[in-house]
């Protein structure tokens, strides 16, 4: 049954709906703000990799990064940024596009030596290094990336934003909207940091602990989901009483909305679950062959 729905949805949005759906396909945003930014961070990074060792940022972090930058790029400039306003659906796909490939891709990238090496020497050393070092800064930045904070943190931004006041609010105003997709891509971020080993620095999680962080992180995901696919009121107003693209219901829209964050959503924290499970049983293995002599430690490594 929920394949034969996939399929008639699939239809109705491939069909239907003449010159307004030409229209919107081709809608891009080209947001001034949105492209300065990434076109400045991806330079810098690139500007950056020449002053960073290769061992430190090898070729497949490099691939990474651009592939979570080119995320944010589709993500908030291509048609379906034009189509979130209208489709409750895919303003989910676009929340984890920014959240589940976007923030961790980019972080896999290690962007905080080449960033930093890419700018400007003067703006580098008498700006930049200058703040990084301020006791204060590095106090908060500590508090907010701890583990318990950034979860609570990145929970109640992902739940408060769909409490149905505060998503109509940012689907009927613009500036909103960008505040919303900003906290996802910082929140998601701070989320992230504790997973992925913020190379230089050091992680803040051992492995067994980085699996339960994920499978709680996405627990809000799960009920959210389940809660909006089963519901049989339409949660927001916006959705309610906006022209119904394709000829799609609002209720219809925010269950599929429900089934991509609940199913998919679900999904993609497995995938990370497996992934840090995968990475952990790696490292361990080498552990015990370099104790065992099968390989050099990294000590021995460095000495010869």
């Amino acid at each position: 049954m929920v394949g034969y729905e996939a399929l008639r949805t699939a239809a109705v949005l491939a069909h239907s709906g003449g010159d307004e759906a030409a229209e919107t396909l081709w809608a891009w945003s080209w947001d001034p703000g949105v492209l300065v930014g990434v076109a400045l961070l991806g330079g810098l990074y690139a500007f950056g990799l020449r002053r960073t060792p290769r061992s430190v940022v090898p070729r497949w972090r490099i691939a990474c990064f651009y592939l979570g930058l080119l995320t944010v790029f589709l993500a908030l400039q291509s048609p379906l940024d034009a189509l979130v306003d209208d489709l409750f659906m895919l303003h989910m796909v676009q929340h984890l596009l920014l959240v589940m490939i976007a923030a961790p891709f980019m972080l896999l990238g290690a962007p905080v030596m080449p960033v930093l090496r890419g700018l400007p020497n003067g703006l580098r050393r008498r700006v930049a290094i200058p703040v990084l070092r301020n006791q204060g800064l590095r106090m908060a930045l500590r508090f907010l990336s701890s583990p318990l904070v950034a979860l609570a943190v990145f929970s109640a931004v992902f739940v408060g934003w769909h409490l149905p006041a505060f998503y109509s609010r940012a689907v009927e105003n613009s500036a909103v909207h960008s505040l919303q997709q900003m906290s996802f891509v910082l929140v998601a971020t701070l989320f992230w940091w504790n997973v992925i080993d913020p190379v230089p620095l050091r992680p803040r999680l051992a492995y067994p602990l980085r699996l339960l962080y994920i499978f709680v992180a996405g627990i809000p995901n799960g009920v959210l989901g389940a809660m909006l696919t089963f519901s049989s009121d339409v949660w927001y107003d916006a959705y309610a009483n906006a022209p119904r693209l394709w000829g799609i219901a609002a209720l219809e829209d925010q269950r599929w909305g429900g089934v991509i964050m609940w199913v998919p959503g679900s999904l993609l924290y497995l995938l990370a679950v497996v992934a840090v499970a995968v990475v952990m049983l790696m490292k361990t293995e080498r552990e015990e062959q370099a104790s065992t002599g099968l390989l050099p430690s990294p000590n021995e490594g460095k000495a010869q």
